[in-house]
């Protein structure tokens, strides 16, 4: 891979992202599951056992229901007949409602969507005004119990199962641009009837403008051309949409065609920037603002890659682990999206259900299939909660191993700083002086994906510059991204000040999705009486690196500053 080319796409990809930051706050991350055995699972089924999620390391799942309506006896009209129903009714669904809100008040499944097919079973003519009115109608319904029942959105698919040709090519109904047209003014119908029941929906599509791309050959450089000599009607019903789109909803493309994507190849850094800028010429100039500020990058993360024998549909391991190449994906895919991304799993059970289908008996969990499964989910969903964990558990077995104790300190400092760098008989670490240089610590043979936390204390008359930095071989990689430490006052139990995020938080690292960078610069200024702070770096390895560099530098310090480090310590966290 060209690093040249890596580098600016990133850089591109960090632009776009904070070009699209206009929420007045940043969502929450979650990890979302569709699988087949809940899509299975009656909504009374789902709820009788809903304390297994709790376990799971899920932030929800998406979930069909049905109505008690007679002449309807289906299994899920919720997910299956929206658009070719007749008008559902409130009334209809009420009784789920409340079984709803209870379902997303437990551990597990506080995020939890509704299931939406868009493959309907016949196809609605454009020019059909009576079946789009009787489709947004239901839509609107759809929005009504997300509302109700306390649900965060709802996940789309756009996949033709049955056949209908809903959002293909259809000559037969007119010239392109009177198809066009048309589909645009139903994009906008669906919406409005939504946003009048529910303004503040999330509707995450397995595709939304990526399903644009499934051609074998669509260009990136003049894409729209591409799609109206393919006659495609989707990217006009996606701008109808972005026509009536509420300021509050949100639309997130999770983009199926990324099953086989890889961590390790940058694929969902890369799917960021080519949603951000390549797609965007799907999108007409006057939808363009509300693009960037209300549609979103998700990812799709099929779980049988990472436990099929072989095939097309088959993930390798990483540091011989399939769990490990799950995770390796998983974190940087949720590092790329906006604020959500969905697991897909068709042969193993994400619990042992009890009431479900009777072909469940007996099947694998994932968690028995990948075993650590639920503990992924976890540090990567929130690592900065995991690790702080994991080092209190491992302190408490009396497991940890401090990597530090025993080696040599290295030290550098700039030819044109001529301070003082020197280790005590008492093994503090002390800086006098220093305007650029700083102590040198080393962890070598690291691994893609494995684990570190750093800690140590530190007081001194100048705020410190600490972190990790990678090296391949005996170079620095600087075009890595360092991990920097969070202070916290040594005092006797009063709440520490909270230190502010670089940027004011609009930039996340790609390799610690979630977690604020916090650099010296921007620690707390109250000190304790004694002056020590406490500082924890917590660091994942990335790939193409070898060694891991400790760097604690006191950082522009007069002639008669001083700043000590004492009780350094590397863990790793297994």
């Amino acid at each position: 891979m060209n690093l040249t080319k890596t580098i600016d796409a990133v850089a591109t990809v960090a632009a776009a992202l904070a070009a699209g930051a206009a929420f007045s706050a940043t969502p929450e991350k979650k990890i979302v599951l569709y699988g087949w055995d809940v899509g299975e699972a009656s909504l009374e089924t789902v709820f009788s056992n809903a304390d297994a999620f709790a376990e799971t390391g899920l932030d929800g799942i998406a979930i069909s229901i049905k109505g008690n309506r007679m002449d309807l006896p289906r299994k899920s009209q919720t997910r299956d007949f929206a658009f070719v129903d007749p008008k559902w009714t409130k009334e209809e669904f009420s009784h789920q409602v409340d079984l709803l809100r209870e379902l997303t008040a437990k551990p597990g499944l506080r995020h939890c969507y509704l299931q939406v097919d868009w493959s309907q079973p016949k196809r609605l003519r454009w020019d059909d005004d009576e079946a789009w009115e009787r489709a947004a109608h239901n839509m609107g319904i759809l929005a009504w119990i997300a509302k109700e029942g306390h649900l965060d959105g709802m996940f789309i698919d756009l996949e033709d199962y049955s056949q209908s040709h809903q959002f293909e090519p259809c000559p037969e109904e007119g010239d392109f641009a009177t198809v066009s047209r048309l589909a645009r003014k139903r994009g906008a119908q669906i919406i409005s009837a939504m946003a009048a029941e529910n303004p503040n929906l999330h509707l995450v599509f397995f595709w939304l403008l990526s399903w644009s791309t499934r051609w074998t050959g669509a260009p990136e450089s003049d894409l729209a051309a591409y799609v109206a000599w393919r006659q495609d009607p989707w990217p006009s019903f996606v701008n109808g949409m972005l026509d009536a789109l509420p300021p509050e909803m949100r639309l997130a493309d999770g983009n199926e065609f990324g099953y086989l994507f890889s961590a390790e190849r940058n694929n969902y850094i890369m799917d960021n920037w080519r949603q951000r800028q390549v797609l965007v010429q799907l999108v007409a100039p006057e939808n363009r603002q509300k693009f960037r500020s209300n549609v979103q990058v998700s990812s799709g993360h099929y779980l049988d890659c990472y436990s099929n024998k072989d095939g097309h549909w088959y993930k390798p391991p990483l540091n011989g682990s399939r769990l490990a190449r799950f995770e390796d994906d998983l974190h940087q895919g949720l590092a790329s999206a906006d604020e959500a991304v969905w697991l897909f799993g068709e042969r193993r059970q994400i619990i042992k259900w009890k009431g479900n289908a009777a072909r469940w008996n007996g099947v694998k969990t994932w968690e028995e299939e990948l075993p650590g499964f639920a503990d992924v989910m976890r540090r990567t969903r929130d690592p900065q909660k995991w690790a702080t964990d994991k080092l209190a558990a491992m302190r408490a077995e009396g497991t940890l191993t401090n990597l530090f104790a025993g080696k040599a300190i290295g030290s550098w400092q700039a030819e044109k700083s001529k301070g003082t760098l020197t280790v005590g008989d008492d093994g503090v670490l002390r800086a006098t002086g220093v305007k650029d240089g700083c102590f040198l610590g080393s962890v070598t043979d690291v691994k893609p994906g494995q684990w570190y936390v750093a800690e140590f204390d530190v007081k001194g008359s100048t705020d410190p510059r600490c972190g990790f930095q990678w090296k391949r071989g005996e170079a620095y990689d600087w075009d890595m991204p360092a991990r920097y430490p969070v202070f916290t006052p040594l005092t006797d139990g009063r709440d520490a000040p909270t230190a502010r995020p670089q940027n004011d938080g609009r930039f996340v690292e790609t390799s610690l999705p979630g977690n604020p960078i916090v650099s010296g610069r921007d620690a707390p200024t109250a000190r304790p009486q004694d002056g020590w702070r406490h500082a924890t770096i917590i660091a994942r390895v990335p790939h193409n690196v070898d060694c891991m560099m400790l760097h604690l530098s006191p950082k522009h310090q007069a002639a008669d500053d001083q700043t000590e480090f004492r009780k350094v310590a590397i863990y790793r966290l297994e």
